[in-house]
């Protein structure tokens, strides 16, 4: 009576890396901005007598 119209196919066979980099990518992205900055190494020079 009716054709079933709404099922999906897929038209890639292999798997798809896209996601995977994706998630990679905003991985890494959120690494760089909420890391805190490296710290300032500070040098003390004492004078020998």
């Amino acid at each position: 009576m009716g054709k079933m119209c709404c099922s999906q196919e897929e038209d890639e066979a292999g798997f798809n890396l896209l996601p995977l980099v994706m998630a990679a990518f905003v991985i890494m992205l959120l690494f760089v901005v909420c890391s805190p900055p490296p710290r300032r190494r500070r040098c003390v020079v004492v004078p020998c007598y």
